[in-house]
């Protein structure tokens, strides 16, 4: 089987050093899978504009635009940027879809990213918003466009 190479990162929301926090468990997650991975970059952000935010969820748009909006506009006005890295192996980012658990807040098991350190509920917005990303298979070669376009990653991980 051939390595992927995929993206994960910690929301706007998320203090660094909570993202860190993340991260390392993520990490503990993936040893004791004894999933073989390689961090092949990470970044830190400073505050992303709304432009990046839209371009990057534009799928929710399509059939939730008004999603979209209020999610984008949310993220944007948040003081934090981006944590995260790219990470490379077999079938990476199945496993990493997996650990991070389902988007929906009541469906995570314990633990999961997501089961153990939930989403944070803002009910001015959308209610639960969750606390990473990881991309799919579907989404992974959007994903790093819109990262190489705004400078967030290097070309050669696209």
């Amino acid at each position: 089987m051939q390595a992927e190479k995929t993206l994960f990162f910690i929301k706007p929301y998320i203090e660094p050093e909570k993202a860190l926090e993340i991260i390392s468990y993520r990490n503990k997650l993936l040893q004791e899978n004894k999933v073989c991975f390689e961090k092949m970059a990470e970044f830190s952000t400073p505050r992303l504009p709304l432009e990046f935010y839209m371009e990057f969820y534009s799928q929710i748009g399509i059939n939730f635009p008004g999603v979209l909006e209020i999610m984008t506009r949310d993220f944007a006005s948040c003081s934090c940027g981006l944590i995260g890295d790219v990470l490379q192996g077999v079938s990476i980012t199945d496993i990493l879809r997996e650990i991070l658990g389902p988007r929906r807040f009541e469906e995570n098991p314990s633990w999961t990213i997501r089961g153990r350190y939930f989403s944070y509920n803002n009910p001015d917005m959308l209610g639960h918003r969750t606390v990473a990303h990881a991309s799919t298979k579907d989404e992974v070669d959007k994903d790093f466009r819109v990262f190489v376009k705004y400078n967030l990653v290097h070309k050669t991980f696209s």
